[in-house]
């Protein structure tokens, strides 16, 4: 899978160099996954989790499917 972050042109980073530091360090924190949110709905609070782990796969042999 793969994305494109472009925050030069986001009607969020269009304001001023503050606004451009916010996004980037959010984009820093999905990136590290460290990145959560908690919030409150239907009277119940609640968190946005931080992202999994990476996953390891193994060949039908064993072997470890990255090497």
């Amino acid at each position: 899978m793969s994305t494109i972050m472009d925050c030069e042109d986001s009607v969020a980073a269009v304001e001023d160099a503050k606004d451009k530091v916010v996004a980037y360090g959010n984009w820093l924190g999905l990136m590290r996954a460290i990145c959560s949110e908690t919030f409150e709905k239907g009277g119940q609070a609640g968190e946005r989790a931080t992202m999994n782990d990476d996953r390891d796969y193994s060949r039908p042999d064993g072997s470890n499917a990255d090497a």
